[in-house]
């Protein structure tokens, strides 16, 4: 097998992971924006969503289960962490390989003598629209600025409400865990470049 071959086969299952990854953070980042969604709700509907959480389980198990607010919120805390998590992973990850890509697209060409292998790199980064530059910025900053301060608000609405000080200490510590990450993904996806 040439080497070209090698290339070429490792750069189609490179993509190919790359696009199964980009299905997968489409999904987290809905399932993420849902609990983010309820985790704000929880400021304004506390006792309503509680309730139709447990006619909801009534209905669907005929299980009769009155939740106690504060374990819904550490419950929502965990959950919304753990997507945190793994949708910043996702991300990551698909942020890598793109110079990785542009890495395989440059070996192929040079070995083709061509400009031409370049469609998810140069090619693709050629005349940018301005529209996919504001959707980057409401992705990379809109909506981590958004997350941090729906969590801050979320954790400060807890204490102001104080039901089970161990409830909120976790929870506070849930909500730190998540401004910490994003403030980092932010640093992440912003570097400071310098000369």
């Amino acid at each position: 097998m040439e080497k070209l071959d090698v290339l070429y086969d490792h750069y189609k299952e490179t993509v190919h992971i790359s696009l199964d990854t980009q299905k997968k953070r489409g999904t987290l980042f809905v399932i993420f924006c849902v609990l983010e969604l309820l985790n704000f709700s929880m400021l304004l509907f506390p006792s309503e969503i509680a309730e139709s959480i447990s006619q909801y389980i009534y209905s669907t198990y005929e299980v009769t289960f009155n939740f106690n607010i504060s374990l819904l919120q550490s419950a929502i805390w965990i959950v919304l962490s753990y997507t945190m998590i793994r949708y910043y992973q996702t991300n990551i990850y698909i942020e890598r390989q793109y110079g990785y890509i542009a890495l395989l697209e440059d070996k192929i060409s040079k070995i083709l003598h061509e400009k031409c292998f370049k469609r998810e790199s140069d090619n693709y980064l050629d005349k940018y629209p301005k529209v996919l530059d504001l959707i980057y910025i409401f992705y990379t900053w809109i909506i981590p600025v958004l997350i941090i301060a729906v969590n801050v608000a979320k954790s400060i609405f807890e204490w102001r409400n104080l039901v089970n000080i161990w409830g909120v200490v976790f929870d506070t510590v849930c909500c730190a865990f998540c401004v910490i990450l994003t403030v980092m993904y932010l640093i992440m996806m912003h570097p400071r470049h310098t000369n």
